[in-house]
């Protein structure tokens, strides 16, 4: 819709005019008195210049928006859906395009409201439903003379609000002695009487609607939304003073809805003001409306068959209907005082998205952001909190109901996975935070409150090692960085390496995986995976744990023990996650097993004065934190070889356990005749789903020497399940981990 022609209205006849008749509409004819009645001529100049500065604040952003991009058709919900992305543009689209639809009503409500005061034989409903079917009849026909009409209703309301002013007090009637006692009873408090007043300046939203059929956007909007905001804000002003130092009484402003009537000289000029400017907003909305419906449809967030465009300017018909008819059911919901706040919740809304907006647009200051009408974000952030906080004081209940309703409507829209065809700020938004978060971090001590699994996993295709991705997967489960590695020859092309990481990602995503994706070219493993524990990651974002897969017994093992070193020497701490008797299962069996959620038993063989005690408990409570081990047991198994030291030893164990609050069994084995550790460990485990145990130090170990080690550790425990030798190096205590 954005390329569209549309009618190419101007400055004046688009917005400003538009905009300023909606705003110099029913709520100060009818209503307005009313105001003055409850608040008072102080709180009553508040409420207008509260009022009336959240919409200023919200035309500021508007403005901002408008001319740093092309605006299409779609009003408010154009401009937050492409700032904010497609879901939040349908968050506020939807509830927007009701607010509008009822604005229809509303307007109507108000002319038949005063011309019931006049011709009190007819019913009220009867002269809403002929009325709003004129105004379909005059859309339909013709968009364009029905703007065009507004022209000669502005030159009506001028010479209506002179007449006004112009008036005295000689006559001024009541409907009766009863309305004036209950008035009198009923006076409303002042957010209530803000909420009836606050849809007086709305009208802003008039001219936006009409996005889509300017000759230059940009310019209408930014220059017609101020320049009505304005006049109307004079306005607004001045009248309230002229009814105070008239003297009338709070009683009759607040019981006769047609006291400016009563007061103008030539009173058939303000009643054709109210018809006027009732009539006119109702236009208003029922043009700005449907273009708001068949921005939605157009970009699928709504059937699109809603939003087809028929003539030259592709005018949206079957939405006009449909929103007559909403207008239509909108008649018999109630009169002006219960259809008034309901506009107010929505239409602070709209706003508050919008001032919200430019905020982010401003803050993360990307290069794209560049408005020729320059506002400060803070302005901005200032026109969102006073939106939320006009929301709350006028109404807790609704304001939470408003956010819930609009939160289901983008979980909705993104759970749909639109593809749209824009890019918005959210990248921006995501980059900036990332970036404030790396500068803090730059600076921050890691201890055990704060540490967070960074995993480099190195796996090959994953496929090939599944229990290792899911091993990996298990430990940073949302609360860590993984990266899957991948080493390909050298000579591997860099295309081909780009779409080796979009498939792994793709193949780990379908899976339920979340993890980067590395795939580095190098014909040496062990170069390859030195090369990368030494430079990936960035700033203070930097593995912290290297896992491998277990060896093969092949001349290949040394290479995998070079990089075990390097990753010893960087500080990083080693996990080696052995398939053990599960190693001759075949690959498509793992990874499609049905019970993903399994009621197994984790064991953990623990060594109180070995420095990876607490890290291996740590990874231990972290597997039980995932979807796959969240039903698992946690056993802690420990072998003791001193008799003397046994029950030191136990109770010391007992009391870390229960301070690392694991919620764990702890089992002690004794060994006083120096049996061979690993039977016992086999006797143990046998039945256990995975098994966590130390890593021999490397300490003085040759590349040699140290494979000879862990061959010997390997064959003893390849009977066993799973198996992760664990090493911890980073100088962090792990005593404290918590949830």
């Amino acid at each position: 819709m954005s390329d569209q022609k549309g009618y190419s209205f101007g400055t004046l006849q688009g917005v400003f005019i538009p905009s300023l008749l909606t705003i110099l509409g029913v709520i100060m004819y009818l209503r307005f008195g009313w105001v003055l009645g409850n608040a008072g001529l102080i709180l009553t100049l508040v409420i207008v210049t509260i009022a009336t500065s959240v919409t200023l604040l919200t035309s500021l952003s508007l403005s901002s928006l408008v001319t740093n991009s092309k605006v299409g058709s779609g009003g408010a919900y154009y401009v937050i859906s492409r700032s904010l992305g497609v879901e939040a543009g349908a968050a506020i689209g939807v509830p927007l395009y009701c607010a509008q639809a009822l604005s229809i009503t509303f307007y109507v409500s108000g002319f038949a409201e005063s011309f019931v005061a006049i011709f009190p034989s007819i019913p009220i409903a009867v002269v809403s439903v002929i009325t709003i079917g004129l105004i379909l009849f005059m859309v339909i026909t013709s968009a364009s003379l029905a703007l065009k009409s507004q022209l000669i209703i502005f030159g009506v309301i001028v010479a209506s609000l002179l007449s006004f002013f112009l008036g005295g007090m000689e006559f001024l009637p009541v409907n009766s002695t009863e309305q004036i006692v209950e008035a009198v009873k009923a006076k409303s408090s002042f957010w209530t009487v803000f909420a009836v007043f606050f849809p007086a300046v709305t009208g802003i939203t008039a001219g936006l609607g009409m996005s889509g059929d300017l000759k230059t956007p940009a310019k209408s909007l930014t220059w017609g939304t101020l320049a009505a905001v304005g006049v109307s804000y004079v306005i607004y002003m001045i009248i309230p003073v002229f009814f105070y130092f008239k003297g009338i009484p709070e009683d009759i402003l607040r019981s006769n809805s047609m006291i400016m009537v009563e007061m103008a000289r030539w009173k058939w000029l303000v009643i054709a003001g109210i018809w006027g400017a009732t009539i006119s907003s109702a236009i208003g909305s029922l043009l700005a409306a449907p273009r708001t419906m068949q921005a939605l449809a157009t970009d699928k967030i709504i059937p699109s068959f809603l939003g087809k465009g028929y003539g030259k300017q592709s005018d949206p018909h079957k939405a006009t209907v449909l929103t007559f008819l909403l207008a239509l059911v909108g008649v018999f919901v109630g009169d002006l005082n219960v259809i008034a706040p309901i506009l107010s919740m929505f239409f602070l809304t709209t706003y508050g998205l919008i001032n919200l907006s430019a905020a982010f647009e401003g803050i993360i200051g990307s290069p794209w952001w560049r408005p020729t009408f320059k506002v400060h974000w803070y302005v901005s952030f200032v026109g969102f909190l006073i939106c939320f906080a006009t929301m709350m004081m006028i109404d807790p209940g609704s304001t939470f109901i408003a956010i819930i309703v609009s939160i289901l409507i983008y979980m909705f829209t993104k759970k749909r996975d639109l593809n749209a065809r824009w890019v918005d700020v959210r990248g921006g938004i995501t980059t900036w935070f990332i970036q404030k978060g790396l500068t803090a971090l730059s600076t921050h001590i890691v201890d055990e409150r704060t540490w967070r699994p960074n995993v480099l996993v190195f796996s090959g295709s994953p496929a090939s090692r599944w229990n290792l991705v899911t091993f990996a997967s298990a430990l940073t489960n949302g609360r860590g960085i993984m990266t899957t590695v991948s080493i390909v020859p050298k000579d591997t092309l860099v295309a081909r390496i780009n779409k080796l990481e979009e498939s792994v990602t793709s193949y780990l995503v379908q899976r339920g995986i979340e993890s980067f994706v590395k795939v580095f070219a190098d014909d040496n493993f062990s170069e390859g995976a030195q090369t990368l524990l030494r430079s990936y990651g960035f700033g203070p974002l930097k593995p912290n744990t290297a896992v491998f897969g277990n060896l093969v017994n092949n001349e290949k093992d040394l290479n995998y023990i070079k990089a075990i070193f390097t990753a010893e020497e960087m500080d990083k701490n080693i996990i080696i996650v052995s398939e053990g008797r599960e190693k001759n299962i075949n690959v498509e069996d793992v990874e499609n097993k049905s019970d993903k959620v399994i009621n197994g038993r984790i064991d953990v063989w623990w060594n109180q004065s070995s420095p990876n005690a607490g890290f291996l408990l740590t990874l231990a409570y972290m597997m039980t934190t995932s979807v796959y081990w969240e039903r698992a047991t946690l056993n802690v198994k420990s072998i003791i070889t001193n008799k003397e030291d046994k029950d030191v030893i136990a109770k010391q164990m007992k009391e870390r356990i229960d301070s690392m609050r694991l919620g764990a069994t702890l089992t002690m084995f004794e060994n006083f005749e120096g049996k061979d550790s690993f039977k016992i460990i086999e006797e143990e485990s046998m039945s256990a789903d995975f098994v966590l145990m130390g890593l021999p130090a490397i300490n003085e170990h040759t590349h040699e020497s140290y494979l000879e080690t862990f061959t010997a550790l390997t064959n003893k425990t390849e009977s066993l399940p799973p198996t992760a030798f664990v090493m911890s190096n980073e100088e962090v205590s792990f005593g404290g981990i918590e949830k």
